[in-house]
């Protein structure tokens, strides 16, 4: 399984049970760090010159064409990929399908490696609010509504973590992931 961390506030309620989350599962996240996350997801130079945590230690995922960003902030240990359109995963190699939002690089990786997804903080709400702040994007409704289809019709296995997320996945808990599965 593989924990996926978005941004909004939903990560400040489950913080304190982060780090065995961490223990128990592969775990990642989208535009920030989560320390000891092993994978931390990047989708446009913007993000990359904007976050200025600590990446010791995480597999940075990006797009091929942003390797510069990482020479010049000396990151070493990535991943480069073609990013390419479309809602579907692409299992093609060396590709992944960015689709509206950072999330979707992350989605079709796990996909193309049969990992089953949980949701900790990509809720989609409208609001975009962040739990660090810092606001990065600001997309417009249409294109958060074609991403949570494209969540909502995921050809793989996905749990959402957040109790209050209105998108139709099916939820899990913190007390599931950590003493039952």
């Amino acid at each position: 399984m593989f924990i996926l961390f978005g941004r909004s506030p939903f990560v400040n309620k489950i913080k304190p049970y982060i780090p065995e989350l961490q223990k128990k599962y592969i775990t990642g996240s989208v535009n920030t760090i989560i320390p000891g996350s092993e994978f931390c997801f990047l989708a446009d130079a913007k993000t990359i010159r904007g976050i200025k945590e600590d990446y010791s230690g995480q597999t940075i995922i990006t797009e091929i064409n942003y390797k510069r960003f990482l020479d010049n902030a000396n990151i070493t240990n990535y991943e480069l990929y073609t990013f390419t359109g479309g809602s579907e995963p692409t299992l093609k190699e060396n590709y992944l399908s960015f689709y509206g939002l950072s999330h979707s690089i992350a989605l079709n990786w796990a996909y193309k490696k049969g990992l089953k997804i949980i949701l900790a903080g990509i809720d989609l709400d409208g609001s975009m609010e962040h739990f660090d702040s810092e606001q990065i994007f600001n997309p417009v409704q249409g294109v958060i509504d074609d991403c949570i289809k494209q969540i909502e019709n995921y050809p793989g296995e996905i749990l959402q973590l957040n109790p209050d997320s209105k998108m139709r996945v099916p939820k899990t808990t913190i007390e599931r992931l950590l003493w039952q599965m």
